[in-house]
């Protein structure tokens, strides 16, 4: 009987299309490591950025999704061609990006082109990652859906281990705006693999009149799906809260240098790893309707600033081995 790991081998020896999507989108994820490090350590490095900018910088990164992933998702679904759409959210976020270098290096880098920037990048992202789904769907055969998934997954979890500490290595060698080149060349990357896989896509449907409501109406009138919408979302808030100030923190009030944040965020990152491999047994202990319940619960257990040093306190101080039991319910 082939096990997982042999039926991931045999897709990417097997199907060319997927190998070279899955290199392209797997070298996206590395870059985009290092703008999420990046970004923030050019507020607070170069642009001295207070704890209510930050706020405002990591808002302008999540609003596209509230406001535009609805009527995003019809919009693809009417349309159709999701590749080609993909494809130019891959060349608008390469250009953009490198916007924050050009400005950086003629000196005249300011938070308005930086918040544009976000913003903008923010809604490409929504169009990608509602379009990367039906995309695997059309260069992967129903039966190495679990293959696929799995070099996906695996994908996202070396990442996560390795990303971070490269991405602050990048960053002392070369500066925060400068390491963002990193991230472009990576999108192009993504937009070669899209170019060279030549997909057949589903046709688009016809728009119906009410599919915004129809949508809206669903999420609300559905107990289950309300209940873990407004689960998650108050997860999300206060999660957010903790992520747009923390590297404002680390960096300012315990002078963590980029290279050993990249270095706690990597180890950190274990908690993914661990929830990942953790997941399935867990739900097939306590059922999914428990664990679901449970997640949120112990999802900031670990997240509290005393963990990680107290202001005045050098950062050698702090437990940069720990694993965040949230992780856990975060997935890969």
């Amino acid at each position: 009987m082939n096990t997982s790991s042999d039926g991931a081998g045999k897709l990417l020896r097997g199907n060319a299309p997927f190998r070279r999507f899955w290199i392209g989108e797997t070298a996206s994820l590395l870059g985009s490591k290092v703008t999420g490090l990046a970004l923030p350590l050019t507020a607070v490095l170069i642009l001295h950025a207070t704890a209510a900018q930050m706020g405002y910088l990591t808002a302008l990164e999540l609003v596209p999704y509230l406001i535009l992933a609805l009527p995003v998702g019809i919009w693809l679904d009417r349309k159709g061609h999701r590749l080609h759409k993909m494809m130019a959210a891959d060349l608008g976020r390469t250009f953009l990006l490198l916007v924050i270098p050009v400005l950086y290096l003629f000196g005249v880098i300011a938070w308005a082109p930086l918040y544009l920037v976000v913003a903008f990048i923010g809604s490409l992202d929504v169009i990608f990652s509602l379009g990367y789904p039906s995309l695997v769907t059309a260069v992967v055969p129903p039966k190495h859906y679990l293959a696929a998934n799995t070099l996906v997954q695996g994908s996202r979890a070396t990442v996560q281990l390795i990303g971070p500490a490269l991405a602050g290595a990048l960053i002392q060698l070369l500066s925060a705006p400068l390491a963002l080149v990193a991230d472009a060349v990576s999108f192009v990357a993504s937009f070669v693999g899209l170019n060279t896989i030549h997909p057949i896509e589903p046709l688009g449907t016809p728009m119906g009149t009410h599919d915004l409501t129809k949508g809206l109406r669903f999420l609300w009138e559905s107990a289950p799906v309300r209940m873990m919408l407004l689960g998650l979302s108050t997860v999300n808030l206060f999660n957010y809260m903790f992520v747009a100030l923390l590297i404002l923190y680390v960096t300012r009030s315990l002078h963590v240098r980029p290279e050993t944040l990249g270095l706690i965020l990597s180890v950190g990152a274990g908690g993914t790893i661990l929830g990942a491999l953790t997941a399935s047994l867990i739900v097939r202990t306590l059922g999914s309707n428990i664990s679901s319940r449970h997640c949120p619960v112990y999802y900031p257990t670990d997240s509290h600033p005393s963990r990680i040093g107290a202001p005045s306190s050098h950062f050698s101080h702090a437990s940069p081995g720990r694993v965040d039991l949230g992780l856990w319910c975060d997935g890969p």
